[in-house]
């Protein structure tokens, strides 16, 4: 397994994580480096993703980050249940038709419970001599 690189959150990168990735550099020589920023209220993902490069900075050589475009490529299967989360954490009482199909199908489980039961109970009482067998 190969390790790829690390991850933080916050807002923009700052001095504290290219010292991290500094120490990371000693394990991987050219790591990725995902920045998550859970307060962000912007309609993109909240993620940034950096590759360190080495500059030259008043005469020295200085790590920087620099970023990398993304794009996000995405399934049916992945769209589905995201739309089925987000319709169910949702305050508008909006059910998917995911949540909507297994709603349909417990409701049908539950049934053939309560019928296979009223069946079973029928057997042991024919058994037991408790009624008697009616066959038309």
């Amino acid at each position: 397994m190969d390790f790829l690189g690390w991850y933080t959150t916050g807002g923009s990168a700052n001095e504290s994580d290219i010292k991290v990735h500094k120490q990371v550099c000693e394990i991987n020589e050219s790591p990725i480096f995902l920045k998550l920023n859970p307060q962000s209220r912007q309609a993109d993902l909240p993620l940034k993703i950096y590759e360190s490069v080495i500059d030259i900075v008043n005469g020295d050589a200085t790590l920087l980050f620099a970023e990398i475009p993304y794009t996000l490529a995405t399934e049916d299967a992945e769209r589905i249940g995201v739309d089925h989360v987000a319709r169910m954490s949702s305050d508008t009482g909006e059910n998917s038709s995911v949540s909507d199909h297994l709603i349909a199908q417990h409701n049908a489980i539950k049934m053939l419970h309560h019928r296979v039961k009223l069946i079973l109970e029928y057997v042991k009482a024919v058994q037991n001599g408790e009624t008697a067998t009616t066959l038309h």
